[in-house]
């Protein structure tokens, strides 16, 4: 049901975007500094990144929503249990957004859905750690 949702709501504001016109295409990257709340470490040390690729079209007047494919690599690093522990999600954020100048200010929402996890405790990987974690952040 989620996905057959998902689907009418981007047909329809491509359905929009058609309409209106002025498409435009942006590259997003970056690094999350992150932790997972109840991981016994208080510490955002676990490095990760996001990538993905985004667009957005005029919904008339100054507002315009934007559309993205994402990837996000979180998870945390506990010192005091060497475990290491990484999840990528797979996101798509719908935002409505106001252009200000080169930037844009924008809220909206960005579920993401775990794609991989991997959980490494003293050099050891848990393959059943897959269901400790949310399917969808």
């Amino acid at each position: 049901m989620k996905r057959i949702l998902a689907t009418l709501t981007l047909l329809v504001c491509f359905g929009i975007a058609q309409a209106q016109g002025t498409f435009d295409f942006s590259l997003v990257g970056g690094a999350n500094f992150c932790q997972i709340d109840g991981d016994n470490s208080g510490s955002y040390n676990k490095l990760g990144y996001f990538g993905g690729v985004n667009t957005s079209f005029s919904l008339g007047g100054h507002f315009r929503m934007l559309v993205e494919l994402g990837v996000s690599n979180k998870g945390s690093v506990v010192e005091n249990l060497n475990r290491e522990i990484s999840l990528l999600y797979v996101q798509v954020p719908v935002m409505l957004c106001w252009p200000m100048g080169r930037l844009r200010l924008g809220a909206g929402l960005a579920p993401g859905v775990l794609a991989q996890v991997r959980v490494d405790e003293g050099g050891v990987e848990l393959p059943e750690a897959e269901e400790l974690y949310k399917k969808v952040d």
